[in-house]
């Protein structure tokens, strides 16, 4: 097999373990960014002669400006390593999207990895948070951070469900494998009791029932199939999980109501909320350019102090929304970067009467992953974590490469 042959092959093999174990092993979801990278670096004089698409140069440009704004809350921070390691990922992402404009993925790859990756996922939470939570991981994730781990398992598990049903040209058992998977996916965001997540998903529910409805088409046995799956899922999803998920919407509850009646910072509504307040306050010193991260946290610690709050709110170097967060350090600049970052991919992946099915497939994918992660980021600073901001940027990448495989001769 020579080189230009071995490429495509190497190239989505990759593709495909991203997401496929990035759940359930140690920084699972780096391992195949790394060598994409690599690849990309090694590749770099091919990939820089191949011809773009203007779509692919602006996408470029906002990866760039994310890393920019990284580097310069970095510079301002003392020289904060992790804003420098953001701007690192930023930029490699720039040259995976241009390795994968040469080798585009295919969409059946991409899903078969997001199915199995959900599957884990599910396994994973399953086993350390039902099994056996005396070993101390009763929200079922051992290596992520369980909000990211929950949140990053429902969209794995949303893209699976579109692809057991639009994914055309397969047989009937790999659509079971992937409507198990997308259940997967959905068990192990229930098991780790991130509300952010669940939040998210009701919000997107109404912008996908009214996608499906104009621009897709199903035959009415397919319909009457997934009502008939939605049914049994959610009755037996009451069943087995409806205790623990009533338990977390009145815990939350009682957090809000000991916020309102007794300004409690303790708890994870009162830190928020209290965040939040402090965050509104902090971004009108400098709304431009922001204030930077460690004058953030030392603003931070100064409002805990004078309105006595819990010492806890401390140990958070984010304010748990990412738009708030980005618009306190970064200011005006940084959050119009960050609502680019993914408001163009959306309207790149907005679908049209005339799209082929897998073309559909892609938009819709890569729309839900946008969608979700707009959602997650009200309650939670999602890309100051590696895993939020790799499995996000690359996704994107993915559907988008895809998208464009279907898309040009």
């Amino acid at each position: 097999m020579t080189a230009p042959q071995f490429m495509p092959i190497w190239v989505n093999i990759w593709v495909i373990l991203l997401p496929a174990l990035a759940l359930w092993l140690p920084s699972g979801y780096s391992y195949s960014a790394i060598i994409l990278l690599l690849t990309a670096l090694l590749q770099l004089k091919k990939v820089s002669n191949i011809k773009s698409f203007h779509q692919t140069q602006i996408l470029s440009i906002i990866f760039f400006i994310m890393a920019l704004g990284c580097i310069i809350n970095g510079y301002r921070s003392s020289y904060l390593i992790s804003e420098y390691n953001a701007a690192i990922r930023y930029i490699g992402a720039c040259f995976i999207l241009w390795l994968l404009m040469q080798y585009k993925p295919s969409i059946h790859g991409i899903i078969y990895g997001i199915g199995f990756g959900a599957f884990a996922a599910g396994c994973h939470a399953i086993w350390f948070g039902l099994l056996y939570p005396q070993l101390g991981y009763s929200r079922g994730s051992v290596y992520n951070n369980p909000i990211q781990f929950g949140n990053i398992a429902l969209c794995l598990g949303v893209i699976s469900a579109w692809g057991a049903v639009l994914l055309p040209g397969c047989s009937r058992l790999i659509r079971l494998c992937l409507t198990v998977g997308a259940l997967f996916g959905i068990t192990a965001s229930l098991i780790s009791q991130s509300r952010g997540g669940w939040l998210a998903l009701l919000i997107a529910v109404p912008i996908f029932m009214g996608l499906i409805l104009t621009f897709y088409r199903f035959p009415k046995a397919y319909l009457r199939l997934i009502v008939l799956s939605a049914l049994l899922f959610f009755s037996s999803f009451y069943l087995f999980f409806g205790g623990l998920l009533t338990q977390r919407i009145e815990l939350a509850d009682q957090e809000w109501q000991t916020f309102s009646f007794k300004n409690n910072s303790e708890t994870s509504v009162g830190a928020r909320l209290h965040m939040w307040k402090f965050g509104l306050t902090e971004a009108q010193k400098s709304l431009l350019v922001g204030v930077g991260s460690k004058q953030m946290l030392i603003d931070k610690e100064r409002f805990v102090i004078s309105h006595h709050l819990s010492k806890s709110m401390l140990s958070y170097v984010h304010l748990h929304n990412e738009y708030l967060d980005t618009l306190v350090k970064k200011g005006i600049f940084g959050l119009t970067t960050l609502l680019a970052f993914f408001l163009y991919p959306a309207y790149l992946f907005w679908p049209k009467h005339s799209d082929s099915p897998l073309q559909k497939l892609c938009k819709l994918s890569g729309l839900s992953t946008v969608l979700l992660f707009m959602g997650y980021a009200l309650t939670q600073a999602t890309f100051q974590h590696n895993d939020g901001l790799l499995i996000y940027t690359l996704l994107i990448i993915f559907f988008y490469t895809a998208l464009l495989r279907y898309s040009t001769p």
